[in-house]
């Protein structure tokens, strides 16, 4: 029964995840974009990036504590035999493919939390800001965030492929 608990968090975690960036990229900030008081679109935009970021943080913390359990309680196999990849299963493959878009989305939300959001804020927050810079600056953001969303719901996938045993658990 535990085992089946630290699943459900771990997939509710994942939830918490992917559901916020889906919300952020597609209806959020493209509605706040629209808000012609450039103060208050600021206001609106730090108010939602900062929410994201106490809830994604927090998810993505719990999601590798889970995962890492999860990882430990599958029947039948030790872990390291699994992720080296010691008896040539498929599981070994996804599993490392899931763990490089899990990296590639971790890193992408820290360069734009760290490096292009505070950016836009700057601009944004400017008399009289560069429009090709800002332009620049939010395509930039748009195609971070995009990726990061593509790599999370990949991600997700793989996760599903490794918990299909009959198909992840066979030779590769």
């Amino acid at each position: 029964m535990g085992d089946v608990v630290v699943l459900w968090i771990h997939l509710l975690a994942v939830t918490l995840w992917i559901g916020p960036q889906v919300f952020l990229f597609a209806a959020a900030i493209p509605a706040i974009r629209t808000v012609d008081d450039a103060e208050t679109r600021a206001r609106l935009t730090k108010i939602m990036t900062s929410r994201f970021g106490y809830i994604g943080g927090g998810a993505m913390v719990v999601i590798v504590i889970t995962g890492v359990v999860n990882l430990y309680n599958i029947d039948a196999y030790s872990v390291s035999a699994l992720i080296s990849g010691d008896d040539d299963l498929r599981f070994t493959r996804i599993f490392w493919e899931k763990m490089t878009l899990v990296a590639l989305t971790i890193v992408l939300t820290a360069v734009h939390s760290m490096f292009i959001g505070p950016r836009q804020m700057r601009l944004s927050q400017q008399a009289n800001p560069d429009q090709a810079e800002m332009r620049n600056t939010r395509r930039l953001s748009i195609a971070l965030s995009g990726v990061g969303l593509l790599a999370s719901v990949g991600a997700l996938y793989l996760g599903a492929a490794l918990g299909h045993h009959e198909y992840s658990f066979v030779p590769d």
